[in-house]
């Protein structure tokens, strides 16, 4: 069994960052909403490479 890697260690203290588009990602019109996301691949068994989509 592979062991899991924890990449992020999220600080409790922390404030959160506002959900300004309230989990709804549809636009009513062209160009009023822009969302991004980031995910780690592992690749050749310990490498981890990180890939962003930008908005």
């Amino acid at each position: 069994m592979r062991r899991r890697h924890r990449i992020t260690v999220a600080d409790p203290a922390a404030a959160q960052a506002p959900d300004l588009v309230g989990r709804d990602f549809t636009a009513s019109e062209p160009n009023t909403k822009y969302v991004g996301d980031t995910a780690h691949l592992a690749l050749d068994g310990r490498k981890f490479r990180y890939l962003a989509t930008p908005p």
